[in-house]
């Protein structure tokens, strides 16, 4: 039917609706060509939907047989009695027809991302339709077995149309054209859009009837949207094939954690670090997890500029968790200035952790890193610094709970971290800055001339700092009598007289 023919019965059943809503109260029924010219615009709707076209089909199938149905009463029940019924017909397909008019006018691509909000619209569709089938039906007295079969077949069929949509769907989900066509409509740079996008495209990704070849295709255009837009998978539980294992052997294994390599979504590198603890129950693993989107939060503030990003996580054997993250090549900080000692900016290295600490710091809940040292800092690839290690990040005022892993971080915890309570702040984040930063400078650990940690404890609550070094190319790093006294302010026995990461930026 052409548009224009289209627009002018639209437009004309539009006027009629009115009219006859208008004048129920006068008993004005609509007569029965203007229902069969209502059908007509709702089958009409339908078949020009351009995506999920087996459910609209079906939809407009269960309208002619709605409308059947009512000829079928209105041969055998007095005129009076007739106007009730066709009213809700009526009715019924108006609402069909202003919904469909919404989607016939959608492109394919705008459906992609709206597939949620079609479902949903379809469904109430078909549950006003299937009112209208219970009301004709007992006024019809239809036959009861007859009619549940025909229910039950209509129910396998919207089973069977919905499966072939998600087919077409993952078909263009799999499209070379997907990530163009989202940057030439400017979808990535709607964060609302783009994010339904993924969260769709990330479903059928997931579905195990997908071919290899489709899923292979998903997984690049996911990867593509997520890099131009900035932002990570929506699902962060990574079972359904988005990470790929490299190797079952470890790389390198740290007590109850074992470093594996991996491929995200067959474009990138990634550390795989699976957790091995004794109390592997759902409250550790929802632990985990909650820890996990808190640093989905961070990134979605950070971007990945200075903190680490992390993927997501998931399931080794259904009990042990695996956090994925970004496979960085230059190790942590220590490592890298130990290697690079002539071409590190150590002033720019420096900074840029501390702008790492400040954001943390700055988030509308402050988050606590907890245990910051130079091997909690990684090295991109334009080497730049990545703070990382989230498993003991924690809000403001909580306590630690792991205990047994400060044990190997005392040189660079403030001491009041070290005593009973374990409160953790921003300021004695700032101290372990601090520490990091003399670190770095001297390329050896806090209290370095200190063999055991529990000589380091007692000079901490003693409030002594650690003796300054004078070794001429610590100096040269920038150890001079300036970051000196920066340092001083950093390892204040009282958290409260201890400047702000803000602060400290300032005098950096």
């Amino acid at each position: 039917m052409p548009n224009k023919v289209l627009s002018t019965i639209l437009h004309t059943t539009v006027k009629t609706t009115i009219h006859v809503a208008g004048a129920a109260t006068c008993a004005q029924l609509p007569a029965l060509e203007v229902v069969v010219d209502l059908l007509d615009i709702v089958v009409e709707l339908c078949e020009r939907v351009p995506q999920n076209k087996h459910a609209a089909r079906q939809l407009a199938n269960r309208c002619r047989e709605m409308y059947w149905l009512l000829k079928q009463y209105e041969e055998v029940d007095l005129p009076d009695r007739v106007f009730k019924y066709r009213q809700n017909v009526f009715n019924c397909l108006e609402t069909v027809r202003s919904t469909m008019a919404v989607w016939s006018n959608k492109s394919w691509f705008s459906m992609l991302i709206q597939q949620d909000e079609f479902e949903k619209e379809i469904g109430l569709c078909n549950n006003k339709i299937q009112e209208c089938f219970d009301t004709l039906t007992t006024a019809t007295n239809f036959e009861t077995l007859g009619f549940q079969k025909q229910t039950d077949k209509w129910r396998r069929d919207f089973m069977d149309s919905a499966e072939k949509d998600r087919t077409e769907i993952r078909k263009s989900f799999a499209s070379v054209d997907l990530v163009q066509e989202a940057i030439l409509r400017n979808v990535t740079e709607n964060r609302n859009d783009v994010r339904k996008l993924v969260d769709n495209l990330q479903k059928h990704f997931a579905d195990p009837t997908a071919l290899t070849e489709e899923r292979d295709r998903m997984a690049s255009n996911l990867y593509d949207l997520l890099r131009l837009s900035h932002q990570l998978l929506p699902r962060l539980q990574l079972d359904s094939g988005e990470v790929e294992w490299e190797d079952r052997a470890p790389i390198h294994r740290y007590g109850a954690i074992g470093v594996y390599k991996g491929r995200y979504l067959k474009r990138e590198d990634v550390t795989i670090k699976v957790i091995r603890t004794k109390d592997n129950d759902e409250r550790n693993i929802n632990r985990i997890r909650r820890e996990v989107e808190l640093w989905a939060r961070i990134y979605e503030a950070d971007k990945g500029k200075h903190i680490l990003p992390f993927y997501g996580f998931c399931t080794t054997d259904g009990v042990h968790l695996a956090l994925v993250s970004p496979w960085i090549e230059n190790g942590d900080a220590l490592e890298y200035v130990k290697k690079h000692d002539q071409l590190v900016n150590y002033k720019q290295l420096i900074r840029g952790i501390a702008e790492g600490i400040g954001a943390l710091h700055s988030m509308d809940d402050p988050v606590i890193h907890g245990q910051l040292k130079a091997e909690k800092v990684l090295i991109g690839d334009k080497a730049q610094p990545l703070i990382t290690d989230f498993t003991l990040a924690k809000l403001e005022g909580n306590a630690l709970t792991r205990t047994a892993g400060i044990s190997g971080a005392y040189r660079w915890c403030a001491p009041e971290i070290c005593g009973e309570t374990s409160l953790t702040s921003t300021k004695s984040d700032v101290y372990s800055l601090g520490m990091t930063i003399l670190e770095l400078l001297t390329h050896e650990k806090p209290y370095a001339h200190i063999a055991r940690s529990t000589g380091v404890i007692r000079r901490m609550e003693k409030g002594i700092p650690p003796d300054r070094p004078s070794d001429a190319r610590a100096i040269e790093r920038g150890l001079d009598d300036r970051m000196w006294r920066l340092l001083l302010s950093c390892w204040s026995f009282q958290p409260e007289d201890r400047p702000s990461i803000q602060e400290l930026l300032e005098r950096l």
